[in-house]
């Protein structure tokens, strides 16, 4: 307590004791009751003085930021200013109009509407969008941002577009996030991203959608970008052997190889008098095809090359190989006739 604020307090008791009493034996008893009071209320007086001199000095337009409740990549509706300029956080200017005309062939594409037709953001509001994902893109210099909304087929697809000022950066944040730095532009399930330039894309499908429009928007999107996929070509059909083609009622090249194995490649299957099905495949890795195919069944015996098997929905099955081609005899009831038919199609090889 200050030497000021008991200095008070015992004059104002004093002056109160005068005033109310006549005797100086009244006024003394009353000077050393009243002077304790009056006292504590000039501390009380000081206390308040400090309290709204210590409101003055504060910073009315400090931030708080955030407010405890997003989560990663969540929206920051509601949250406080975004962070200023510091060393480690410049502020970056946008992108101007290049990121809008790198999108221009999208917007351009048939079967598309745009419930957001896109906003930009600099390497310092971007948070706004995509919360703490962002600092990833600033640590690999991130000029500006600009993201759209299509819909196709009542599903929404977003167009995220993202200026890294150099081909290097645009290089650098692709392999961090794909492992990888070829090819330049690659496609995975409800999506595909790439890079072209200093510039990088994201193509992410809000949902799971069925149509076949869905499931082809993030290629079409990211080739209207100027993203390139390498086409493979396709194994060359199986040449049909001639013992095939006398005993066969009917032959045709499925793509999908025999029984839907898909890794036997193209495989010629010819449908024989007694309903059971000769095939030959031409697998792009007969080892391994073959490896698989064997695995896919029940085996019941191995001689001279020829696996003896059954499957649960072709039933019994002969299989066996010669140099790159997969043979087999399927759905068979005679043994001898299944086999003796197997040796001629490999003799015919």
């Amino acid at each position: 307590m200050s030497s000021a604020v008991l200095g008070g307090s015992a004059a104002a008791g004093l002056v109160l004791a005068a005033l109310l009493f006549r005797t100086t034996k009244a006024r003394l008893i009353a000077a050393g009751t009243l002077l304790p009071l009056v006292a504590f209320a000039g501390v009380l007086l000081a206390a308040g003085e400090r309290e709204r001199e210590e409101a003055e000095d504060m910073d009315v337009n400090a931030t708080v930021f955030g407010d405890g409740k997003h989560e990663l990549g969540g929206s920051h509706a509601g949250a406080g200013k975004e962070p200023a300029e510091s060393a480690t956080h410049p502020a970056a200017s946008t992108s101007g109009g290049e990121l809008e005309k790198w999108l221009a062939p999208v917007v351009a594409l048939d079967g598309l509407t745009w419930p957001d037709k896109g906003k930009r953001y600099t390497s310092g509001s971007l948070w706004n969008r995509i919360n703490g994902a962002a600092e990833m893109y600033r640590e690999y210099g991130l000029k500006g941002a600009y993201f759209a909304t299509a819909r196709t087929s009542d599903t929404d697809i977003e167009i995220q577009l993202f200026d890294m000022g150099t081909a290097e950066n645009a290089e650098k944040l692709f392999v961090r996030v794909t492992d990888k730095a070829e090819p330049a532009a690659i496609l995975w399930e409800g999506g595909g991203e790439m890079r072209k330039d200093r510039y990088y894309a994201r193509i992410v499908v809000s949902g799971v959608g069925d149509s076949d429009a869905v499931k082809a928007a993030p290629k079409t999107m990211l080739e209207a970008l100027g993203a390139t996929f390498e086409k493979k070509a396709a194994p060359k059909p199986a040449a049909p052997p001639a013992t095939l083609l006398k005993q066969a009622k009917s032959t045709e090249v499925r793509t999908n190889g025999w029984g839907g194995r898909a890794y036997l490649g193209n495989t010629l299957v010819g449908e024989m008098a007694d309903e059971s099905e000769a095939f030959v495949a031409a697998p792009p890795d007969p080892d391994q095809a073959f490896k698989d195919l064997v695995a896919s069944v029940t085996v019941a015996s191995e001689k001279d090359g020829v696996v003896t098997a059954t499957d649960p929905y072709q039933g019994n099955v002969l299989l066996s190989r010669k140099a790159a081609a997969i043979v087999g005899v399927a759905g068979y009831e005679d043994a001898n006739t299944a086999l003796l038919l197997l040796k001629e199609v490999l003799a015919s090889l």
